[in-house]
């Protein structure tokens, strides 16, 4: 397939056939580097192999790699999702989130895992708009000053945490519901307790209610807002060292009316969100804000952007 830059390309297929091609050339970088000691035995070190068919034993050698290597890729892109902005998400986001996520996780990246999805992620043209040097460190998404701050024990003491396989799906979609209506009463009252509290969630006061249609349904009352928890959700990781951490994901939203052209309400409107993911430490004694990703729903250059995009869905 031709070569295709993400800055230049807008059409919807088209660029995910761009995040398809990066993550598929950082696997491609991965088993090469996996698999350098093995060529360089089965070649004499020249690096190059001989000619004819390779013996069975490096053939089932390179396939080991290569399937471990597929594994751990596919891990990687499927953990960095609990660690994407609530609303909006873009590649470079999204790239932030595989190398955060994969330091949490794995410290010591010997294989240069992160450095090939850097690599190949920069020579499709996507990278955070935020970040002007490249690098592990500055891609990593920060963690906050204070990672227990005061309303934290009130929002997440009397989280229901019983996740796990042995649940149906009814019982883990019950689980949710009971937990995100729990947490939504618990921040709705720590907000009343002190609305400057608001910014450090991506909201804003004073958004109505809607129904689908974009009209208001309900005013909200003087230093209130409207806001949503969409997931409260257990996330547990094992370590290659054995180590085993329990997380919760948290997501926050917010959508206001937005009308494409102020002054012209025929123009149509589109909904613009924002929020926070919230990943939380929740045990006891040691319960902290471990990452807190924010999308503002008062960003004037984001709303700027999604004006000049050619497709908006309601």
């Amino acid at each position: 397939m031709p070569k295709l830059l993400y800055a230049s390309t807008t059409e919807m297929h088209a660029r995910g056939a761009i995040l398809v091609y990066a993550v598929y050339q950082a696997f491609l970088k991965i088993v090469d580097h996996r698999t350098a000691d093995l060529i360089r035995i089965a070649s004499s070190g020249t690096g190059v192999l001989p000619e004819g068919a390779l013996h069975p034993d490096l053939v089932g050698r390179l396939t080991d790699e290569a399937c471990k290597t597929a594994k751990h890729v596919l891990q990687m892109c499927i953990r960095a999702l609990d660690y994407c902005p609530a609303v909006d998400i873009t590649f470079g986001e999204y790239l932030r989130a595989l190398i955060t996520a994969d330091r949490d996780l794995v410290p010591n990246d010997r294989h240069h895992y992160r450095v090939a999805f850097l690599e190949t992620f920069r020579a499709s043209g996507i990278l955070p708009r935020d970040v002007r040097t490249v690098s592990e460190d500055t891609l990593a998404w920060s963690t906050l000053e204070d990672p227990r701050p005061a309303w934290l024990d009130k929002v997440a003491a009397k989280l229901d945490l019983r996740w796990d396989l042995s649940l149906d799906r009814s019982k883990l979609h019950a689980l949710n519901e009971k937990n995100r209506w729990a947490l939504w009463q618990r921040l709705k009252q720590v907000f009343a307790d002190d609305p400057s509290l608001y910014a450090d969630f991506g909201l804003v006061e004073g958004v109505p209610r809607y129904d689908s249609d974009g009209e208001v349904k309900k005013e909200v009352a003087p230093g209130e807002t409207t806001f949503e928890v969409f997931g409260v959700r257990p996330a547990r990781r094992l370590a290659p060292d054995g180590s085993f951490r329990t997380e919760v994901v948290i997501t926050i939203q917010q959508r206001r009316k937005k009308l494409i052209d102020p002054n012209d309400p025929s123009a149509g409107w589109f909904w613009f969100r924002g929020g926070a993911t919230l990943i939380i430490d929740p045990r006891e004694g040691r319960r902290e804000v471990r990452y807190s990703i924010i999308k503002r729903s008062d960003s004037e250059s984001r709303m700027a952007r999604q004006l000049e995009w050619p497709v908006r869905d309601n």
